[in-house]
């Protein structure tokens, strides 16, 4: 079978709308589920999808599976799944049969902050949507569509906090960790989230942002960052590499929106324009399981409060 055709979303700032083949918008909506908005990554609605939750990228539309279509590695079990048909059809033909259009369609859902991807499958039966929300690699589905509703869902919302008990770290050695990137779809630039918290107007905080390519990719780390909320709070935001490595991997090193800039051991760019994307564009290639770091630095502006909350929209181009 073949791999599935990965739709990658846009990166940056905009989030910007890709071009695709999809099919009826218009399917999903209304109606209101047994869970409350925040304990469902998903929220209550399909609905609410459109209107946009905060830190979940969800694609535009459907894309149409149909007896014409060659199902890629994993298809077939999410689908007999999302059908729920104990007993059923094992065959895609069959299961094509037990629904209204002899199709099912599906979209994918990105988690900016855990990094983690999903996919939805979902058919019309009786007039009505039903579905359900899978993991991009697995069969175990993590929540249902029902009457256009989010059910059974095992998915929590995770709740952003203002903790001022801890502290993101003063140096680079001692940088809070942040998802790590380079998976297939984190490798094609979408952007991640992460929440900090400035405890005065003198805090500077670091954050370490391993990369770890699953497939060899050419000039894709390209390490990006910017300030997407509280921007007046942060006078500076920086992104670095360690220098060793840019110096052993050679090729070229430039700055985009931001000007150079050295840490002991480090390489990079800052900007005090923190609203716009400071990039460290560096020209490599990674072979498959070939690693990368990349740094992110955020100063606090003069006037900033105590306990400020702020969020960092951050990735790697490819090139």
């Amino acid at each position: 079978m073949s791999k599935r055709p990965w739709i990658f979303l846009c990166a940056a700032a905009a989030l910007c709308a890709c071009d695709a083949d999809y099919s009826d918008t218009s399917r999903p909506g209304g109606g209101k589920a047994d869970h409350p908005v925040e304990q469902c990554l998903f929220g209550e609605t399909t609905d609410e999808w459109e209107e946009g939750i905060d830190g979940l990228i969800v694609e535009d539309g459907w894309l149409v599976v149909d007896k014409n279509t060659t199902l890629w590695d994993g298809a077939l079990e999410q689908i007999t799944v999302t059908l729920d048909f104990p007993g059923g059809p094992t065959t895609f033909e069959g299961m094509l049969l037990e629904t209204q259009d002899e199709e099912f369609f599906w979209k994918e859902i990105f988690d900016q902050r855990s990094g983690v991807g999903y996919i939805v499958w979902g058919y019309i039966g009786g007039d009505n949507l039903s579905g359900a929300i899978f993991e991009l690699d697995s069969a175990v589905a993590v929540a249902r569509l029902s009457d256009q509703e989010i059910a059974h869902c095992t998915v929590e919302r995770g709740t952003v906090t203002i903790d001022c008990s801890m502290d993101e770290g003063d140096t680079p050695m001692t940088a809070r960790e942040l998802p790590t990137t380079g998976r297939l779809v984190e490798v094609d630039a979408i952007d991640r989230l992460a929440d900090g918290t400035l405890y005065d107007d003198t805090d500077v905080d670091w954050y370490r942002v391993p990369f770890s390519s699953e497939n060899r990719c050419i000039d894709c780390f390209n390490p990006y960052a910017l300030i997407s909320r509280s921007q007046e709070h942060v006078a500076e935001v920086c992104v670095f590499v360690d220098a060793y490595e840019a110096e052993s991997r050679g090729g070229t090193t430039q700055c985009f929106g931001g000007e150079s800039a050295t840490e002991p051991g480090l390489v990079g760019c800052c900007t005090t324009e923190v609203d716009r994307m400071v990039n460290f564009d560096t020209d490599w290639d990674h072979e498959a399981g070939d690693g990368s770091t990349m740094y992110i630095r955020v100063r606090a502006a003069q006037d900033a409060p105590s306990c400020q909350d702020y969020q960092i929209t951050y990735g790697h181009f490819t090139g």
